[in-house]
């Protein structure tokens, strides 16, 4: 019997390093990378420069959009969508034919106040304002999500208006600092948004500082905060 051949410890310390690299590969992007080339997925990915989204999506948060068609639509729909200069992220509160408004900050839809409830502090922002986190479910919205509130702001009130056909009305989730739906675009806003300028759907992070959001849907752990803080 012959004895086989010792491999050379470079050998070995190549094979080990690149089992580790890949071990850190998978570990650290390789949710990252599923999201990216998911089958409906949009091509393109796109980061949150401000905190319009907050507490829901961060900024510098990066985001790739599920694919949908108008008839996906529905309330509570976090979706991405291009304007005449810029695309902007925001949530879907009215659908066609929905006459939606504000009172003090709690909207209704259809003449219906959407409840709201508070959940006690929110997160400082980054001018160092302070925020209540509320916790809000549209008609139709599959579950809860969060918001916050600035205090009392001139868009908290908005006079009934009727979401046109092929559009819908959309809002940020930090309320008082979204330019959305309630403002025209002559002001900053986006006022209503056509349909077919929506490019998909926000359903998860692809990236984010904080790695445990990651490939997670973006309300989840509403209802567990909800009860921690009830």
């Amino acid at each position: 019997m012959t004895s086989g051949r010792r491999l050379p410890i470079w050998t070995i310390v190549i094979c080990l390093s690149l089992m580790a690299l890949v071990a850190v590969i998978e570990i650290s992007f390789w949710p990252s990378l599923r999201i990216l080339l998911g089958p409906d997925r949009v091509r393109r990915t796109f980061y949150i420069p401000s905190e319009s989204m907050l507490p829901t999506l961060r900024v510098n948060d990066r985001i790739v959009p599920r694919r949908i068609t108008a008839r996906d639509l529905r309330r509570g729909m976090v979706v991405v969508f291009s304007t005449p200069n810029e695309v902007r992220v925001a949530r879907i509160v009215g659908l066609p034919g929905d006459t939606v408004a504000l009172s003090r900050g709690v909207v209704s839809i259809n003449g219906r106040a959407v409840l709201q409830r508070s959940l006690g502090e929110g997160p400082r922002l980054s001018d160092g304002q302070a925020t209540q986190m509320l916790i809000e479910q549209l008609p139709g919205e599959d579950g809860a999500h969060l918001m916050l509130d600035g205090g009392e702001s001139f868009i908290d009130e908005m006079p009934p208006v009727e979401v046109p056909a092929n559009c819908i009305f959309v809002l940020g989730d930090d309320r008082d600092r979204a330019a959305d739906s309630r403002l025209p675009a002559s002001d900053g806003g986006v006022g209503m948004v056509p349909i077919n300028a929506v490019i998909g759907e926000v359903d998860t992070v692809m990236w984010s500082h904080d790695r445990d959001r990651i490939g997670k849907p973006i309300d989840a752990g509403v209802a567990s905060l909800a009860s921690e803080r009830h």
